[in-house]
């Protein structure tokens, strides 16, 4: 839910979230105020707010992959199979990277290692 307040001769939006950084900005008119807070809401139900980067650098892979393994891959029909190939991942340098420090080039190195790995 959005936050409007009067500050001097202007009016204040504050929209927060859960997992969201808050937004704010600031309108000389309160229909505008209400205006840009109805669209962010909207924005943000639709998931289009951006998420909060401060929790993404302290979750890692391998965390992730973890919390993958216990909750997941354990109802699966070929759990053993696929915990070995997450076991190798989560042994991997790739599996220290937080979230934040994630790249599509950090996963085609693993993955162009990963098949030489395999092929030879």
């Amino acid at each position: 839910m959005a936050t409007i307040r009067k500050r001097g001769d202007k009016w204040q939006v504050q929209v927060r979230r859960s997992g969201y950084q808050p937004l704010s900005r600031t309108f000389r008119k309160k229909t505008d105020a209400n205006e840009w807070a109805r669209h962010i809401e909207a924005e943000a139900d639709r998931q289009g707010m951006p998420p909060n980067l401060k929790q993404h650098k302290c979750i890692t892979v391998k965390a992730l992959i973890q919390r993958y393994m216990d909750t997941v891959t354990v109802r699966k029909r070929g759990k053993e199979q696929e915990a070995g190939r997450l076991g190798l991942m989560r042994k991997h340098r790739l599996a220290n990277s937080t979230l934040a420090d994630l790249t599509p080039g950090i996963f085609s190195k693993y993955r162009d290692e990963r098949l030489n790995t395999i092929e030879h």
